[in-house]
């Protein structure tokens, strides 16, 4: 199965290693990408804070903690090695409290933040989704209460107990998926779509099933109105997609 690394809704072929620990980088967690462009080209494709995906086959995987850009290495047969990295836990806490503190601290300061985050609209939730109350099992939720898993921002459609084997991804029927803060919706930029997610009129998804593009419309219903729907977009042609 070939290999790609998607940014800005283009796919390049890619292969990708992984450092669970970077003895050479500050001993964070790092990827290592090996693909076919010149240092100038990957210098300008692999910036800090870039949103960016591995594609095997039609699974798309998010890699949103990997954003800080590392040393690139011209490989020398037309190829170069880009490192992509994550924040050590020093530099999350440096950037988030303004310096070193406390345990007691640290934690006292989550719980205003996620007590705080929770007065953000939708679009601007998505940006920050790991500030979010993590989803846990065990923990009675109401319809519009938001919790943070895998990665992605889930909201409540339905009251609930939350169990085990009852995790957001898993389960449309209680939760929608919110969309990806890094695809713009556009034809050229096209969000990413799963089962259960807040779909919104007038915007293009990728199906990652069947690799194409659709966009979300619905006669009667206005561009920006949103819905939330148990389906990936091939499943619903003619209803509340069509082919870009």
């Amino acid at each position: 199965m070939n290999t790609y690394i998607k940014i800005s809704s283009i796919n390049y072929p890619a292969e990708v290693y992984g450092h669970v620990r970077d003895r050479d980088w500050d001993g964070r967690e790092s990827k290592v990408i090996v693909l076919a462009l010149t240092i100038e080209e990957a210098l300008a494709l692999f910036t800090d804070g870039v949103q960016w995906s591995i594609v095997y086959g039609t699974q798309v995987i998010p890699q949103d903690e990997f954003i800080i850009a590392g040393p690139i290495t011209d490989n020398r047969n037309g190829t170069v090695s880009v490192r992509m990295g994550k924040a050590t836990a020093t530099e999350v806490s440096n950037v988030i409290t303004g310096g070193a503190v406390d345990l007691p601290t640290a934690y006292a300061m989550r719980a205003v933040i996620e007590e705080s985050v929770t007065a953000l609209d939708d679009e601007t939730a998505v940006t920050v989704p790991s500030l979010f109350t993590p989803w846990k099992p065990g923990e009675a939720v109401n319809v519009g209460d938001r919790r943070y898993y895998a990665t992605r921002l889930y909201k409540v459609v339905q009251a609930h107990t939350t169990q085990a084997d009852w995790t957001p991804d898993v389960t449309p029927a209680l939760w929608a998926v919110l969309g990806d803060p890094g695809e713009a919706g556009t034809i050229d930029d096209p969000i990413t779509a799963a089962r259960g997610m807040e779909y919104e009129y007038g915007k293009y998804y990728f199906d990652p099933e069947d690799g194409k593009t659709y966009l979300c419309e619905r006669i009667g219903e206005a561009e920006g109105g949103k819905i939330v729907l148990q389906y990936l977009p091939h499943e619903l042609i003619g209803n509340y997609f069509s082919e870009a």
